[in-house]
């Protein structure tokens, strides 16, 4: 009963400070309205829902991009925070753009495991690279920040030198 006061603005305190002799009263107000001018109730109710809808549909969308940016830039920070602390050890950063053409579009792939794929590419200078895709990176960028951290600390002939990353 609360709602049609709310619905017509009618302010008179709380809910149940109401007088029930007021709400019959309203509402037999707004269905001799509906009915003289031919709309029938089940109208009435279908744009209460509706109005409902449209202000509620906007807000839950809001909050779900809300959320879903939260998750995924709070993972992209930590891959940031990582990457600005060890500035002076960190190998070159390339754009996804520039990883494109030196691979070809992903073209030619060499070879694929547990965290990605592995594609052949060519740098600017000529010399020809390996770049590894990694696909579902978990732990909220964890799983990239260990990689490339161990990659780079890694100095043998059966491994490959980190030249380069791409966030």
């Amino acid at each position: 009963m609360c709602e049609i006061y709310h619905f017509l603005r009618i302010n008179h305190g709380s809910c149940r400070q109401v007088d029930a002799r007021k709400v019959r009263a309203v509402v037999i107000q707004i269905l001799y309205t509906l009915k003289g001018s031919g709309l029938d109730i089940i109208y009435l109710i279908c744009l209460l829902q509706a109005a409902k809808a449209s202000i509620g549909a906007p807000f839950m969308i809001a909050l779900l991009i809300y959320t879903w940016r939260r998750r995924h830039l709070s993972a992209y920070d930590k891959v940031e925070d990582f990457l600005k602390n060890h500035n002076n050890l960190m190998p070159i950063r390339y754009s996804y753009s520039e990883i494109k053409k030196m691979t070809g579009g992903f073209k030619e792939m060499l070879g694929k495991g547990g965290f990605g794929a592995v594609y052949k590419g060519k740098l600017r200078s000529g010399h020809f690279a390996a770049v590894k895709m990694l696909l579902n990176s978990k732990g909220n960028g964890e799983d990239f920040i260990s990689e490339v951290a161990t990659i780079e600390r890694i100095h043998h002939v059966n491994v490959v030198q980190l030249i380069g990353f791409c966030v």
